[in-house]
Parts: structure tokens; sequence; C-alpha cells
């Protein structure tokens, strides 16, 4: 009985140390963002909408997968230019805020795009903005509204 614990428990630590050797070689992708937190200051409404680019690498030494780019709030869009990454590469991480869809809306400003990929130790990685958004000017034309005048 003591000779088929011992075997049992063997066999378990020799898997358990197979299990540990694969996973240290790192043969996964590894996701990481230009920056994680962008600044994007006075924001005026009258303007229009803002885009800024970023950029998502591949540190790992496998493709990386972006399974999907959603954000916060529907004033806000995101999408990259490539959904597979090779490692040591990168691709491009447009982000667009729309003053618009929220009017009349001022002070502070965050919004978060989310982006969900194939990293085993980072299955969503998160882009944090913020910002302050100005109170529109009496007489300031906001983009997409008409002069009165013509």
């Amino acid at each position: 009985m003591k000779k088929a614990i011992f075997e049992a428990v063997v066999a378990a630590s020799i898997v358990l140390l197979a299990i540990f050797v694969s996973g240290c070689s790192n043969t996964t992708p590894q996701i990481e963002l230009s920056t994680n937190y962008f600044d994007l200051g006075d924001i005026n409404p009258a303007e229009g909408k803002r885009t800024e680019t970023f950029f998502v690498k591949n540190i790992g030494k496998a493709p990386l997968e972006i399974f999907s780019v959603s954000t916060s709030c529907g004033c806000t869009e995101a999408e990259v230019e490539s959904q597979q990454i090779m490692p040591g590469q990168q691709t491009k991480l447009t982000v667009t805020y729309d003053p618009s869809v929220h009017p009349g809306l001022v002070g502070e400003l965050k919004r978060v795009v989310y982006i969900q990929s194939n990293d085993p130790l980072q299955e969503e990685i998160e882009l944090e903005l913020r910002g302050n958004i100005l109170q529109v000017q009496e007489g300031q034309i906001q983009e997409g509204e008409k002069n009165e005048e013509g």
C-alpha cells in the first residue's frame, strides 16, 4: 500500500514539474501598451472629435491575437490596425473621443479602452484616458452644427 502511494506521489510530482518547466520556457504572447494612461488635457467641444494614436506591442515569443477592443462609453471609439501581432512587432491603436455625443458635458472626463487578447497573464489590458471638457462659449459652433446665418 505504501509503495502505491509513493508511486502516485512521484508520478504527480513529475507531471507538476513538467507543467512548471513548460511554463518557464515563455513561449506565449505578451501584450504591452505604449502607455496605460493618457491625459487629453483641455477638450474644447467646439473643435470636434479628438483622435490619438497608441501602440499595442507583443513582447512575447508567440503570436498575439487581439480578440476584442471596446470602450467604457459610446462617445469613445477604439480600433487596432491588426488583430494579429507577431513576436517583437506592434500595431496601431486609434482612439477617438467625440464630445458631441454628450452635449453640455463639462468638467472631468474619464474613459477606458479595454483590449482582450490571448496573453495568458493579461487576458484584458486597459488604457485610461482623462481630460477636462471645457464649456462651449456662446457663439462657438460645435462641429456638426449649422450656423444660423447660412
